[in-house]
């Protein structure tokens, strides 16, 4: 990994929240969510999703500039 790029943090409210993240490698970038949810003082996280291909995880509108 030589580094990330945060692309789109999305609320659920005042708990949750989805982040868009493209991860860097060498080789190429790898697309990702994480579904995070605010348990007491701490985020949590409960899912998650990556993949080679960016329409697989971004939305379509993140497809379109």
């Amino acid at each position: 990994m030589i580094g990330y790029d945060v692309l789109q943090v999305v609320h659920f409210g005042t708990y949750a929240s989805r982040t868009y993240v493209v991860i860097l490698y060498e080789k190429g970038p790898v697309y990702a969510w994480f579904d995070c949810y605010m348990a007491k003082d701490d985020w949590i996280m409960t899912a998650f999703l990556f993949n080679t291909k960016a329409d697989q995880i971004l939305p379509p509108k993140m497809m379109t500039n």
